[in-house]
């Protein structure tokens, strides 16, 4: 097992997909920020040439509100937004699903398998590996969230509670980014192609709360007491409230991120167990 695990981490570690999903992940986080600089610097611009003007006194107040200003955003609240999008996780996702399925496509797989180590050790293996390279890229998306934050909007929201609600809320929000990569390692286990893995994945993070969202309502018409919602974790990781994290929502979180941790593995492990390997 341990031969395995090293062997893991040391292809990820010469993994060039690896590196790039890093310098990605760090890269999405930069242009975000850039954005809102731009968009800060047009509006001033357009301030200052007269284009942004309002002309009707009666509706002076209204457009005030809709302008936007760099000035007025909170470092923790933009974190929150990008996070609970699904953004954060969207490099990681592709990582793991090709890191999984390309082990398949190489023959590694089946190399290692005729070597005489266990599929199960082999399994898990792969899971510990992929589990930590995706908790590595969220890590580096919060950090560089927080340090781009404080470079661009000034650390003048900073307090004694800062790191403390910054610091809670990412680590709950790792621990549904690493659930979710359970998911996404047993849908490219089970289809072992990553176009199939990839578009399966990213039509989850971007599609299924509204399908959660339809299960609810239709519950709710047949008068049942469930909420599909409840019990997903991408619902869960949208839901997760910057500050002031209840210990009910923490304990829900936490239970709903195990089962799915435990679930996706499980079913990747009997596909693992039972499917040829070619």
């Amino acid at each position: 097992m341990l031969n395995l695990l090293s062997g893991e981490f040391y292809k990820c570690k010469k993994s060039k997909s690896f590196k790039i999903c890093l310098l990605g992940t760090v890269g999405m986080v930069i242009f975000l920020y850039l954005i809102f600089l731009m968009a800060d610097n047009i509006q001033k611009k357009e301030m200052r040439n007269g284009t942004g003007v309002v002309v009707s006194t009666e509706m002076n107040t209204q457009e005030n509100s809709s302008q936007f200003n760099i000035e007025e955003l909170s470092i923790l609240e933009v974190v929150s937004e990008f996070a609970s999008s699904g953004i954060g996780i969207l490099f990681s996702t592709g990582f793991v699903c090709s890191w999984v399925v390309n082990e398949y496509k190489n023959g590694a797989v089946k190399n290692i398998v005729g070597k005489g180590y266990s599929r199960t050790n082999i399994f898990v293996a792969k899971c510990i590996s992929s589990i930590v390279s995706a908790f590595i890229m969220n890590f580096v998306f919060f950090m560089a969230m927080l340090l781009t934050g404080i470079a661009v909007l000034g650390a003048d929201e900073i307090n004694g509670n800062f790191f403390q609600d910054f610091f809670g809320y990412m680590g709950l929000q790792l621990l549904f980014c690493i659930a979710f990569s359970g998911i996404v390692i047993a849908i490219s286990e089970i289809s072992r192609n990553d176009t199939v893995g990839a578009v399966i994945s990213l039509a989850l993070i971007f599609l299924s709360s509204m399908a959660t969202a339809g299960l609810d309502l239709l519950f709710r018409m047949l008068h049942l007491n469930i909420k599909a919602s409840t019990y997903w974790i991408l619902d869960v990781l949208a839901e997760c409230p910057m500050g002031a994290i209840d210990m009910d929502f923490a304990g829900r979180g936490i239970s709903v991120a195990v089962m799915w941790i435990v679930l996706s593995l499980v079913l990747g492990m009997i596909h693992f167990q039972r499917a040829d390997i070619k």
